[in-house]
């Protein structure tokens, strides 16, 4: 795995001028004055979404026929592929964070663990859920068919999201006074056990989707 992990940095060090297109939105988010904490979310979002670029370079000139006459099985490939989402999106929410924990400091605001702690989970948990739907897309459908495919699901999530708003009218349910009479920590538990289950069907299907590609 360590060769592939390589093999995925050099093609990220490839994108260098995504990295800074990326970094410049960001800065110009923040002279508008934007929170620091969204601005961060973004950043680590919007470069943990590399890792689907590292898999269309695979996928170039019958990258992966080749690939796979090495030493790699296909489900060592896919577990590959996860655990290089999760370093690049680790390490860009704890360096976003330490930048923004910085900025606010400089600006002689109020700043606390707990803050850090919460802007590094909320960054992510973004992150992982982008993640988890992504990659299963990308390699079941590849580049093309796979923007028709998220247009799709995005298209289901905001469909799923309106029908439980009226579902909660209708039945007079107080989701969000739900919601925030939950402590934080209990919010934390919550969402970090649905994206050990979403992350758990994602890997699942990627590996299915992997076993049947034709090289």
């Amino acid at each position: 795995m360590k060769g592939l992990l390589i093999k995925d940095w050099k093609i990220i060090l490839t994108q260098k001028n995504v990295i800074f297109i990326v970094l410049g939105i960001c800065f110009a988010f923040l002279i508008k004055g934007q929170n620091v904490e969204n601005v961060v979310t973004y950043a680590t979002a919007m470069l943990s979404l590399l890792v689907t670029s590292t898999i269309s370079y695979d996928e170039m000139d019958n990258g992966m026929g080749f690939l796979f006459t090495l030493p790699i099985s296909r489900k060592k490939y896919v577990l590959e592929k996860y655990t290089f989402s999760f370093l690049m999106a680790g390490s860009t929410s704890f360096l976003g964070n330490l930048a923004a924990m910085a900025i606010i400091i400089a600006k002689s605001a109020p700043y606390s663990l707990q803050v850090f702690l919460t802007g590094l989970f909320s960054s992510l948990a973004v992150a992982i859920l982008m993640i988890t739907i992504l990659i299963p897309v990308q390699l079941k459908f590849g580049s093309e068919k796979g923007r028709i495919v998220l247009f799709m699901i995005s298209g289901c999530i905001l469909a799923i999201g309106y029908l439980c708003k009226k579902a909660a009218e209708i039945f007079s349910v107080d989701l969000l006074g739900w919601l925030q009479g939950l402590g934080q920590t209990e919010v934390f538990v919550y969402i970090g056990v649905l994206l050990a289950v979403s992350l758990g069907i994602s890997y699942q299907i990627s590996v299915a989707a992997m076993q049947k590609k034709q090289f």
